[in-house]
């Protein structure tokens, strides 16, 4: 538009210098009378190609925060349905489940490790729409909620799988050293 108001006021100049040629029946060449013509239509066209443009843009724009916020909706209810699997966790303690509960926490950690990342690309998409960052909080709070369910039931499978070993293999087998860490973690 700044470019275009700068041109707009050379044609006008030329305009004035065209007129005052024409007052003293200046001929024109053909090839100078088509360009003087195609000059003064020209900021016609730019302003009509401008305006399509800028509401073709607004129209994108539009479309795309709509997207954005659509998105941000559904996250914000796959954080809860996080939310109802960490819950679902309190009540776990059967024994005989103790690999499936492990799986389980495995799964809802790496699924929160992305929820995080997508929540970072959400936040980054409204800063370049100028909204306002959407605060997940919810994600770090579960990721805190989840490390004891974490610790508990990867250690209770790791011992289940090892203690077969443990309490059947000949004593001389074993390495202590070997236990102690396994046990440890």
């Amino acid at each position: 538009p700044t470019e275009l108001r700068k041109l707009d006021a050379e044609i006008k100049v030329n305009t004035e210098r065209e007129e005052f040629l024409e007052q003293y029946h200046f001929e024109m060449p053909e090839e100078d009378f088509r360009m003087l013509f195609v000059a003064y239509e020209w900021p016609k066209k730019v302003t009509t190609v401008l305006e399509t443009n800028t509401a073709k843009i607004e129209e994108e724009h539009d479309r795309f925060e709509a997207a954005l916020k659509s998105r941000r909706a559904d996250f914000v209810e796959l954080l809860g349905a996080y939310d109802e699997q960490l819950a679902v966790l309190d009540s776990a303690g059967e024994l005989e489940k103790t690999e499936a509960y492990a799986e389980q926490v495995r799964e809802l950690d790496t699924k929160l490790a992305d929820a995080a990342a997508t929540a970072e690309e959400i936040n980054r998409e409204e800063g370049l729409f100028s909204l306002p960052l959407t605060k997940f909080n919810s994600i770090a709070t579960m990721r805190s909620a989840l490390e004891p369910f974490i610790r508990l039931w990867t250690t209770a499978a790791d011992f289940k799988t090892k203690e077969n070993e443990w309490m059947n293999a000949p004593f001389g087998t074993l390495e202590p050293e070997a236990i102690e860490t396994a046990v440890g973690e």
